[in-house]
């Protein structure tokens, strides 16, 4: 196949995934204008109620510019870490169920068209049905720190233009993990050791919240000296390795008005998920050649 009949192949299935979701758009006409309004207005008024709150918190630390700076770079840390670890997991259980598990890839695969173009289809889509939230709660805060400190209109798309970038990486690493669980894990899923593990973790979880509150307890008062102490124990958020420190970075680079290391970061951002996207494809292709192997061999 010519590269150019490749690319209109990808363009094929890239128009087909849009006109199907197109029909979903059309298809809420079929819908209760009541329950429309109820659903996008919850989702109006709690995007007005994260505006507020961020805009408020924002507005609080202003009037200490003394640690302002640096409780900026450790809060917008930590919000994007913990929303990374959430979008890694639901990206990998969304693209494990999708890959590998689901009846559609089996089908496409027996197309006459790329085994990379299809990843990339479904990469994406996957990539929108898990990601969507992080925009919705990332862009109120994106939106009230721009108001805060009085930043030009450029700010926030260009903002959100890192974030999607962002976002790209935990689709990759969730590919990723989901392609070494369908590679080296067993065939079929003990829900007992599932059940252990969710345990495993809650009890974990529920051993740091204690440890949180009973190092709370000792403390009279959130004075000084208890804030630099929790700040300095987050400084691992400032890793120069860990993507969310670089989309930290380019989003204060995007408020100095420096593009120069705004556009760095977006780089690094973006070659980062290129890699691990073509990881993810990696395993998904030796998995999928091992799967029609054993069909071959069970027909034969």
């Amino acid at each position: 196949m010519t590269e150019a009949g490749a690319l209109r192949d990808l363009r094929l299935l890239a128009w087909v995934r849009l006109r199907m979701s197109a029909h979903r758009l059309a298809g809420l006409r079929t819908h209760s204008r009541l329950k429309l309004f109820v659903v996008f207005g919850f989702a109006a008024g709690l995007w007005a109620l994260l505006f507020f709150l961020f805009h408020s918190g924002f507005g609080f630390l202003g009037i200490y510019p003394d640690v302002k700076g640096r409780i900026h770079e450790i809060g917008f840390g930590l919000f994007y870490f913990a929303l990374a670890q959430m979008l890694i997991l639901s990206n990998a259980v969304i693209a494990y169920g999708v890959f590998y598990r689901g009846r559609e890839s089996v089908f496409l695969l027996t197309l006459p068209a790329r085994a990379e173009h299809l990843f990339t289809v479904q990469f994406f889509e996957i990539l929108g049905f898990s990601s969507w939230a992080l925009l919705f709660l990332a862009v109120p805060m994106l939106a009230a720190y721009a108001r805060a400190e009085g930043l030009g209109a450029a700010f926030l798309p260009s903002a959100v233009a890192l974030l999607a970038l962002f976002t790209l990486i935990p689709a990759g690493l969730g590919a990723l993990l989901a392609s070494a669980v369908a590679l080296l894990g067993p065939r079929r899923i003990d829900l007992r050791a599932l059940a252990a593990l969710a345990a495993l973790g809650g009890g974990t979880g529920l051993v740091v919240c204690r440890t949180l509150l009973d190092w709370k307890r000792q403390e009279d008062q959130l004075d000084a000296a208890w804030l630099f102490g929790l700040m300095d124990s987050l400084n691992f958020l400032n890793h120069p390795l860990l993507p969310t420190q670089w989309l930290t970075r380019g989003i204060f680079a995007l408020a100095r008005g420096d593009w120069t290391e705004a556009l760095y970061q977006a780089v690094s951002l973006g070659t980062t998920a290129a890699a691990l996207f073509t990881l993810g494809y990696a395993g998904a292709w030796v998995w999928h050649r091992r799967a029609a192997a054993r069909v071959v061999a069970s027909i034969g």
